[in-house]
């Protein structure tokens, strides 16, 4: 078979853990799916990959003469796709391609990590295969080897994660993602904990704000909305009254997509007033990007945003639910995290305000690369 030890490979990191940060990684059981189910998964296929006969074009590590690289990466989640296509930046010696979603492509420009980005819905799109040296896939999944071989059947290929099972919140996906190109590269990468960060390249423009308004260089900025129940905070409100309380004439910016223009509403509303701009649902990804480059904080829940604060060098306050701080930083992240066991709704407005005057302060806390 292709893929050595198949035995357990779905719960087993794609290299081998050299790295103390990951001793408590993949520890709790309810993030496991069973056992029956992920082999079923990767026997599935491994057999897709036999029978458009690829297995003989799989590579364990990058050719080590590949210039040119063809990275396929499917995922539309922006923060998943920051945290997985991160490592791109230990491949600045090398020509790489990015054929994405269209979502994901708004995070990157051509010319900037990859030479050229490219959206899996353009149809127009003239494809060489024959000018790449090697393919990256996301995993050893059905879309994206499908994909390989419909656009570069014959070119060689290696994997991000092979068939381990990455959907898991229980390990920190930015460093997982940048110890797996160090196996590809198949050299040692120095201090990579503390390299290790997020890339952010689009060209950010900022959107045009209501007349009459400007964003100051004291700004803070706060991401209402979410996706999931349990990492949407529904007292944002009463944040705001407590640094109002504390900070009169303290400029913010209100930031999300549709999922917040409720709250937002119902702050505006509340404080009339206050020197609050609303920019929930109203700008593109690279405007958002723009604003929260320009805010001197970000204060948000879990998501997509505060990666995107992490990959423009913005700090963070930020609010966990069931996962933990240490899986969504890294080292160089600035921040402060508050956490609750099971929804954020349990952290009380006057903690956060608390956090905000400690940020606003200078006082960060310390990335803890273990939970154990």
């Amino acid at each position: 078979m292709f893929v050595k030890n198949f035995r357990g490979i779905w719960n087993r990191l794609p290299f081998e853990r050299r790295y103390s940060f990951t001793d408590s990684w993949l520890q709790q059981e309810d993030e496991q799916l069973p056992d029956r189910q992920l082999f079923l998964e990767a026997i599935r296929r491994v057999l897709l990959i036999y029978a458009l006969r690829q297995s003989g074009h799989y590579r364990s590590h990058l050719p080590r003469d590949a210039e040119n690289i063809l990275w396929i990466h499917m995922s539309d989640h922006i923060g998943d796709s920051l945290m997985r296509l991160s490592p791109v930046q230990l491949l600045a010696d090398k020509n790489v391609d990015l054929l994405a979603s269209e979502k994901t492509t708004w995070l990157f420009g051509s010319g900037g990590h990859f030479r050229k980005v490219l959206s899996l819905s353009d149809e127009s799109i003239r494809f060489d295969a024959d000018a790449y040296d090697c393919v990256i896939l996301d995993a050893l999944h059905t879309k994206p080897i499908l994909a390989k071989h419909r656009l570069c059947k014959k070119i060689p290929f290696v994997s991000q994660n092979d068939l381990f099972h990455y959907c898991r919140d229980d390990y920190n996906l930015t460093l997982c993602s940048w110890c797996r190109m160090e196996y590809l590269l198949n050299r040692e990468i120095d201090d990579l904990g503390g390299r290790a960060c997020l890339a952010f390249d689009s060209r950010p423009v900022l959107p045009k704000l209501p007349e009459g308004r400007s964003l100051g260089d004291d700004a803070l900025g706060i991401v209402l909305g979410g996706r999931e129940e349990y990492r949407i905070y529904q007292s944002w409100d009463r944040v705001v009254e407590g640094l109002l309380r504390q900070r009169p004439g303290q400029q913010l910016v209100l930031l999300g997509a549709e999922h917040g223009d409720a709250p937002a509403q119902t702050i505006m509303a509340r404080f009339p007033q206050a020197d609050i701009i609303d920019c929930v649902n109203s700008c593109s990804l690279a405007e958002t990007a723009a604003l929260i480059g320009k805010c001197r904080l970000i204060l948000c829940a879990d998501g997509g945003l505060l990666h995107v604060a992490s990959a423009v060098a913005t700090p963070t306050v930020c609010l966990f639910a069931q996962e933990y701080p240490a899986f969504r930083y890294t080292p160089l992240d600035t921040f402060r995290a508050l956490r609750s066991d099971l929804d954020v709704n349990a952290i009380q407005s006057e903690a956060i305000v608390r956090e905000v005057e400690l940020a606003m302060a200078g006082q960060w806390q310390e990335w803890e690369g273990t939970i154990l």
